[in-house]
């Protein structure tokens, strides 16, 4: 059932799992230091669109039939490291600020929500809440209300890393510091990902 502490516990359970590092978080930094708050804005509400969606879509009974069937986990951590592999490569490619050029197309709203779908610290964080804080009742409202808690917790804390990227984006103007953030951001967000198979 719901109630306001059940809503306060689960919005800091969300706080901390959405506001701590990995690879939206990385993405975020690393699009907005690259072209602006303006135009990191589709990727940070990509992210805000689709981890409820993942809460919602594992509340509704998807993450059990991904408990049960080890070869669908196994596709799916496949898929992940494909595509987090693949952000990562687009970061290294990335031009100085305001710097022109073929690469200067940001992630945009969809492919930063579907990122969502194989970014294991979403899916583990699904779990974890849908577990912890599901409600008997209505399976559908229960998933709905953990999901729109999530909602509201994602806004301030993807802003928080998307901020920080815009902040930091006139000291990357230089090619030689600009170059060492790329390396570091894009070599942090494939590790990301890479240390998932050996834990």
């Amino acid at each position: 059932m719901f109630t306001w502490e059940w809503a306060a516990q689960l919005a800091l359970f969300a706080a901390v799992a959405t506001m701590t590092p990995g690879p939206n978080a990385l993405l975020l930094l690393s699009v907005a230091a690259r072209f602006g708050l303006r135009l990191a804005l589709p990727a940070a509400v990509g992210v805000c669109i689709g981890i409820p969606t993942v809460i919602v879509v594992v509340a509704a009974g998807l993450g059990q039939v991904f408990e049960a069937a080890s070869w669908l986990r196994v596709a799916m951590h496949v898929l992940a490291t494909l595509y987090i592999g693949w952000l990562g490569w687009q970061i290294l490619r990335m031009g100085v600020p305001q710097e022109g050029g073929p690469d200067t197309k940001p992630v945009s709203l969809w492919q930063a929500a579907a990122l969502q779908f194989v970014n294991p610290k979403v899916w583990t964080m699904a779990v974890g809440a849908v577990g912890a804080y599901s409600f008997d009742g209505s399976p559908l409202t229960s998933a709905l209300l953990v999901g729109a808690v999530f909602a509201v917790v994602c806004v301030p804390a993807i802003s928080m890393w998307t901020l920080f990227g815009s902040a930091v984006r006139h000291w990357l103007t230089s090619p030689t510091r600009f170059t060492v953030f790329k390396i570091g951001m894009g070599t942090a967000l494939v590790a990301s990902i890479a240390l998932t198979w050996v834990t």
